[in-house]
């Protein structure tokens, strides 16, 4: 089941830069960049329908109560770090945004606290305590979030830097995309067969391959600047690609693996919530250093902020150190 969705998220992934350069280039009813909001309409509506039909239901023996109060801390520490990093490059960091990441540790801290407590006295905490006990899972959550921290960023820099600096359409662009697409397919579905035999190995090599092929995309674009022809990037991108597939699916399966059985609900959600969060933290910080170097160019914009993902790739594989060796 892992192997599956690691395989469809990814290509969707990357597929989804391709069908926005293809409703770009369509321009339907002349709405522009309003279309690659609006495909989700008819997106979500066909997901419903599928849903209903083709998932199966799944009940609790008995129903639970909801977790409201830690429900709304979470929610209240998640937005306090994730919407002044979103919205501070653009706004120009003003006050609100330093005091709202200045609480967020707060908010965090009392949401813990708030959990203990309920645990303690018997009740249903949004996530439970023990799981955190669990220095393998607590390692695999962290590799979680600073993994998806270089995944939307990376896609967003290398966009502006195709489209702004290299001069290319929203469809050129996306096509370039379909690079990374062709390895990762190849990579993610020998991914779970390897990991079943190799662990969390198969994790680490797959960090360091999106490392190098960062550090390679940084090279091309030192040698060739703002100019050049766009197949010079073709090795990178293989390397990226490759490395996505060989990371994205382990990754869940050991994390997943880690966790003791009755948490297992609980941990699936965790997971897709560090996704989400990690991938706002990298779209908002990679996108400073990529706008706050502007000044230098394209080209240089780009070598910093993907220079910089090769370094948080880097933290990921060191990570994997703390993972289950391998899959029980």
């Amino acid at each position: 089941a892992l192997s599956a969705y690691g395989m469809v998220m990814g290509l969707a992934a990357v597929g989804g830069q391709l069908l926005g350069g293809l409703l770009l280039a369509a321009n339907p009813a002349g709405l522009g960049w309003r279309t690659v909001f609006l495909i989700n309409l008819p997106i979500g509506v066909a997901a419903l329908a599928l849903t209903r039909a083709l998932v199966p239901e799944s009940r609790a023996p008995q129903g639970g109560r909801i977790d409201i109060a830690g429900t709304a801390l979470a929610t209240a520490a998640v937005t306090a770090i994730v919407l002044p990093l979103v919205e501070g490059q653009a706004r120009g960091w003003p006050l609100w945004t330093w005091v709202s990441l200045a609480i967020a540790p707060l908010l965090v801290a009392v949401f813990a606290l708030q959990q203990r407590r309920l645990a303690a006295g018997g009740g249903e905490p949004l996530l439970a305590p023990g799981m955190f006990a669990s220095r393998e899972f607590t390692a695999g959550l962290a590799a979680q979030l600073v993994f998806w921290c270089g995944q939307a960023s990376f896609f967003l820099v290398l966009a502006l830097y195709l489209q702004e600096g290299r001069g290319l359409s929203a469809l050129h662009s996306g096509l370039v995309f379909t690079i990374m697409a062709t390895a990762y397919l190849a990579t993610s579905m020998r991914a779970p067969a390897l990991t079943a035999v190799h662990g969390r190995r198969v994790l680490a090599i797959g960090a360091l391959a999106l490392a190098a092929g960062h550090a390679l995309l940084v090279g091309t674009a030192v040698l060739a600047g703002d100019g050049g022809s766009v197949l010079a990037l073709t090795p990178g991108l293989i390397l990226v690609g490759a490395g996505m597939g060989l990371g994205i699916t382990p990754l869940a399966t050991l994390v997943m693996n880690s966790a003791p059985q009755e948490h297992v609900g609980s941990v699936s959600g965790v997971l897709a919530t560090a996704q989400n969060i990690g991938s706002a933290i990298g779209v908002a910080g990679i996108g400073a250093i990529f706008y706050g170097a502007l000044d230098h160019g394209f080209a240089v914009a780009f070598e910093r902020g993907v220079g910089t993902l090769a370094v948080v790739l880097l933290v990921v594989a060191a990570l994997t150190r703390l993972l289950p060796k391998a899959v029980r």
